[in-house]
């Protein structure tokens, strides 16, 4: 990733012709996010800004997101996943259902740590159907927070997990799998909980991705 924010740097100072500056920035940003780097946040949202589609105004927003969600800029993180949302209002179709559903994990998971959110982030998540482990994850932390039993708690999570299937669809970079092991962390399945981190761990490693690490 290194090696990549300086290519990419190269690149933008060149300049880029008009057409391809957002991905450019897009790239770059992404390879900041990796990094941890601060800059990741204004380069992504300027190529969000110039994207040429709803969808990629809302993968753009997913990874930025996610970007200021691991640097515990909670609030922030919360504002960019639900504009990725809005911009996916206005074109809802089955191939954006996958990208909203990331986006509404990434807003119920940050906007719970922020107390004027926190009501939202509950109404956003409802009783999800079997095998969808976005959802189910959110349902799962949200209904350890309401004092849900923990049996019931503990089935919600390891159903979003499915054994290791969420962290290999959403990887580490992603936020749903802190959802689950904070789930089952809170119903005291402590052992579940530190298996899910430590392939967390792992995917990180594998990827090179320090910041998730």
């Amino acid at each position: 990733a290194q090696s990549a924010v300086r290519y990419l740097e190269r690149a933008l100072a060149e300049p880029p012709p008009n057409e391809i500056r957002s991905e450019v920035l897009a790239e770059l940003g992404a390879a900041e996010a990796v990094l941890g780097l601060p800059s990741a946040e204004e380069h992504l949202k300027l190529a969000e800004q110039t994207a040429d589609t709803p969808q990629r105004r809302g993968e753009l927003a997913l990874v930025r997101g996610r970007a200021l969600y691991a640097r515990g800029l909670h609030e922030p993180a919360a504002w960019a996943f639900e504009a990725g949302l809005d911009a996916l209002a206005g074109a809802p179709d089955e191939a954006t259902h996958e990208l909203h559903d990331r986006l509404q994990t990434g807003f119920v998971a940050s906007a719970w740590l922020v107390p004027s959110l926190q009501a939202k982030s509950l109404s956003m998540a409802s009783d999800p159907p079997p095998g969808h482990r976005l959802l189910l994850a959110q349902a799962a932390l949200n209904a350890a927070f309401c004092g849900e039993p923990a049996e019931k708690v503990i089935d919600l999570a390891t159903r979003a997990w499915d054994a290791g299937s969420l962290l290999r669809h959403e990887t580490s970079h992603g936020v749903s799998w802190i959802l689950v092991a904070n789930a089952l962390c809170l119903a005291g399945d402590l052992e579940g909980s530190l298996e899910v981190s430590e392939a967390a761990v792992d995917d990180a490693r594998r990827r090179g991705a320090p910041l998730a690490f």
